[in-house]
């Protein structure tokens, strides 16, 4: 069943990480979750909450 949903949710992300359940539309996408994402922790924490982020961008994002 866990593989059926797989399938039905990222039937047209043909680029799946062979490390976890993600998968993505384009291979420059996974590229980046590979180098930045899977299996990281995050190391932009907020200062002022427990968020946290994996990449910088979006760490910015969520302070401005």
């Amino acid at each position: 069943m866990e593989l059926f949903v797989f399938f039905v949710q990222n039937q047209d992300k043909p680029f799946p990480c062979t490390n976890c359940t993600r998968a993505y539309k384009r291979k420059h996408d996974l590229k980046r979750h590979l180098r930045y994402e899977c299996g990281k922790e995050p190391s932009f924490k907020c200062d002022y909450c427990d968020k946290a982020f994996k990449q910088k961008s979006n760490f910015l994002v969520f302070i401005d």
